[in-house]
């Protein structure tokens, strides 16, 4: 993909000529909720904060507004858990490897502790824009890399994820697979993809949409009434979670590839957490299943849209994400003009 040569280059000017938060606009170290070692990005509307100590993007919404990332405030300021602990569930947004069998190690199928729980180093490569790099080597060999940027005005953030191994082929096929923890939604928006009208199951307990739209290329999802776990994969390429009056809108970028390059129904995965004290949702995004590995890369673009009223107008909504879903040209480089040149 084009985007690889110039995240190289991104990458040695980083080690050659250092920066730091305080040279660029919109980056500054903080403490976010006990953890010190934060970074907060910001173009005076929206922000997001990266804690690099667990490894994941912690808040995005509006200054001074809700987050729209879902947090575990049992765990506020934690650091990771350590071996023979119990999984940390922070929420946030995090990057892991797919598919999840690859995890399983005869008894549990927790998140493998190289990307979850070793930590992210974080260089500064301009205004708003970080590249952090896992410490840890997934299996021994597949380190992640992910570049994260805000663009100068309005809500649009920018989530790159590389995953760096050998060139060598793989037993098991390997993904990326990102996970966005939102609170609970007043319901969720999904795309279905070129195959209208379809989806699967990926739980016992079933989730079906409450309403279609598009004939039958857009799905709402309500939240469970009931407690439960449930999950949907879908073969589209963005999604939305509608935040009492806030939409907020993750598209899978990825030019160069086609729906037939993705298992069917793993792109992009919509999940229902419901089994107390825990309720949220999740967006889900993979790239597609590689054996020969080398770099594969994965974009997200967030955006955000805030509606008049308590109580969300839902035509209104379907009608903003279609727009959004529209205006995100999926070409890499249309991207990268959005927030300023990368060479």
């Amino acid at each position: 993909m084009s985007c690889l040569t110039l995240w190289g280059s991104d990458a040695v000017a980083a080690k050659s000529h250092p920066l730091r938060a305080s040279d660029v606009d919109g980056i500054e170290r903080i403490n976010y909720k006990g953890w010190e070692d934060a970074y907060r990005l910001s173009n005076g509307t929206v922000e997001l904060v990266f804690v690099p100590s667990i490894g994941r993007i912690m808040r995005y919404g509006y200054i001074d507004g809700e987050n729209c990332l879902w947090e575990n405030q049992e765990l506020w300021g934690q650091p990771p858990a350590g071996v023979g602990e119990d999984w940390r569930n922070f929420g946030g947004d995090k990057i892991w490897p797919w598919p999840m069998s690859r995890w399983f190690d005869g008894i549990t199928f927790l998140p493998p502790r190289s990307w979850d729980a070793e930590g992210y180093t974080v260089e500064v490569l301009g205004d708003r824009r970080l590249l952090v790099r896992s410490l840890g080597n997934y299996e021994g060999k597949f380190r992640v890399v992910r570049e994260i940027a805000l663009a100068a005005e309005g809500s649009q953030a920018l989530v790159r994820s590389l995953l760096v191994g050998p060139e060598e082929s793989v037993t098991e096929p390997i993904a990326l697979w990102s996970v966005s923890q939102v609170p609970v939604p007043e319901f969720l928006i999904v795309e279905a993809g070129m195959e209208s009208g379809q989806f699967k199951q990926m739980e016992v307990d079933p989730w079906k949409p409450s309403e279609a739209f598009g004939d039958d290329r857009i799905f709402v999802f309500e939240s469970p009434t009931s407690e439960t776990r449930v999950k949907v994969g879908l073969n589209g390429d963005a999604a939305s979670a509608v935040l009492g009056n806030t939409l907020f809108f993750q598209k899978q970028v990825e030019p160069e590839l086609g729906e037939d390059d993705w298992e069917p129904f793993e792109r992009l995965q919509v999940f229902w957490e419901g089994t107390p004290p825990l309720f949220y949702s999740e967006i889900e995004f993979t790239s597609p299943r590689v054996r020969q590995v080398g770099q594969v890369a994965m974009t997200t673009v967030w955006n955000l849209r805030s509606f008049d009223g308590d109580v969300p107008d839902r035509a209104e909504m379907i009608a903003e994400f279609e727009k959004l879903d529209g205006e995100i040209n999926s070409s890499t480089v249309a991207v990268d003009e959005a927030f300023g040149s990368r060479e």
